[in-house]
């Protein structure tokens, strides 16, 4: 360990150790003030669930056509037919990304 002995140098050391300290106080209440992510999680499987529960009734039931229609469209590019449907062969849209894109392979 190095020995400082120039008082300047101690200042500017112990101005730097209370800078630091301070950053690391607001950071942590920062941690503290952050939302319950695992809370919201929770929210949004319960909503998925919900979808594929009700999925009949929001693709089929649903009488306002435009909320129909965006159902549809976030699961199908173009209307199936029946056969795309009856043997797995329709093409879904794809998933909705973040800010990173990765590109797949169409197949």
């Amino acid at each position: 360990m190095r020995v400082v002995t120039s008082e300047t140098a101690l200042t500017y050391l112990e101005e730097d150790i209370i800078s630091v300290e301070n950053e690391l106080a607001k950071l942590d209440k920062e941690i503290v003030n952050q939302p319950n992510l695992q809370a919201e999680f929770d929210q949004v499987l319960q909503y998925a669930k919900y979808i594929l529960e009700h999925l009949p009734e929001l693709l089929l039931d649903l009488c306002n056509p435009l909320r129909k229609a965006t159902f549809f469209a976030a699961i199908f590019n173009k209307m199936p037919t029946y056969d795309e449907i009856k043997f797995g062969t329709h093409k879904n849209s794809p998933l909705p990304r973040g800010k990173r894109t990765v590109s797949y392979p169409d197949g």
